[in-house]
């Protein structure tokens, strides 16, 4: 019998179901958040020239969770106030805020719990299925990537019957350790829709970003 992921326990749930309530022991002063843009050469305004596609913050507007952001500077509550879901904002925003609402609604000790829900968001804006295999799908994710981020670059290097290889480009620290690991479990569950068992991977940094480097059964 194939084994569960960590994430599998939450199928059927939607992600607004997922979310502890808010202020459910939040985390004083935004430790993540905080850590994260004082690693930034201009904090919120840094490298102007990366954007992400809202899909993910346009959901989350969707359903009421981005207007408990009131700890944000005014300006970019104001950048996502009424967001749409093919709406472009700057990369920096987008890591920040997905970061604030980990801080925010799951605690100092809610990382888990927080990756799981954002996999389940994931789950739910990307297709039902993924038609061409595993190997299709890892030929696809450059395109998906060059659809949704504008400014950084995913590189297919190398893909076999049950493994890929990938190259980030992107600006120093524009990327956190756990917004790594939430790019992978998207493309894990993207693998997935494709019929990949399993899918599991490692990222080592490299000089103008990371190495990402995934297998399946």
């Amino acid at each position: 019998m194939p084994q569960r992921s960590q994430t599998d326990e939450f199928e059927g749930a939607r992600a607004e179901e997922l979310a502890p309530q808010r202020n459910e022991k939040p985390s004083p002063g935004l430790p993540t958040l905080t850590s994260y843009l004082a690693g930034l050469p201009h904090g919120w305004r840094s490298y102007p020239e990366c954007e992400a596609r809202a899909s993910m913050l346009g959901r989350l507007s969707s359903i009421g969770i981005l207007s408990e952001l009131d700890a944000l500077p005014a300006d970019v509550r104001s950048a996502i106030h009424g967001i749409g879901e093919t709406d472009w904002i700057p990369e920096v925003v987008h890591v920040g805020v997905l970061l604030a609402l980990r801080d925010l609604r799951f605690g100092p000790s809610g990382e888990e719990a927080f990756l799981a829900w954002l996999a389940k968001l994931n789950r739910e804006i990307m297709p039902e299925r993924v038609v061409g295999g595993p190997m299709e799908a890892a030929r696809q994710m450059p395109r998906i990537w060059a659809e949704l981020h504008r400014g950084t670059t995913l590189v297919l290097a190398d893909v076999s019957e049950h493994a890929a290889r990938f190259v980030a480009r992107h600006p120093p620290d524009l990327f956190t350790p756990l917004s790594h690991r939430w790019r992978r479990h998207a493309v894990h569950a993207f693998l997935s829709r494709a019929g990949a068992v399993q899918p599991r991977s490692i990222e080592r940094p490299a000089p103008d970003g990371s190495v990402i480097e995934m297998t399946w059964s």
